[in-house]
């Protein structure tokens, strides 16, 4: 049987949407932490440009983790038109449990591979993420 593009997509469709519905605490919070607990104080701007997310989405989950007693936002002295977010004593604990979090469900999602399988994975992986952001990329200059 040839595997088409389609039957890939396919695939790659049910894995993602199992994946993106799987219960987790720190969905979509869990990257911000570590990042905070990785490099401790950051601006506002800094973490948007990493994260690669909006501004103002990144804006409303900081608002609902400084809400939750997870980080503070203070003016930065360097630049006072910059917000730095740091975490709280909450903040670092819940780091230390979203790094946790990470590392079992990439156990749970990639632990059925042998180790062959994860050598043949990830080079395919990264193949399509550098070209996809390639794409993206050539988009944006076209875009302009």
């Amino acid at each position: 049987m040839e595997i088409t593009n389609l039957m890939l997509l396919n695939r790659f469709r049910k894995c993602a949407h199992i994946q993106y519905h799987r219960k987790r605490r720190f969905r979509g919070q869990g990257r911000i932490l570590i990042l905070l607990q990785e490099n401790g104080r950051m601006s506002q701007k800094e973490l948007t440009g990493i994260l690669e997310r909006r501004a103002a989405t990144l804006s409303e989950q900081l608002e609902n983790m400084e809400k939750s007693g997870l980080i503070r936002r203070e003016v930065s002295a360097s630049d006072r038109r910059n917000l730095d977010i740091m975490l709280t004593p909450e903040g670092e604990q819940a780091a230390v449990e979203a790094r946790q979090e990470r590392e079992r469900m990439a156990d749970e999602l990639f632990g059925i591979l042998t180790g062959e399988e994860k050598e043949q994975l990830y080079p395919l992986l990264k193949k399509l993420a550098d070209a996809w952001a390639a794409d993206e990329a050539k988009q944006g200059e076209e875009i302009k």
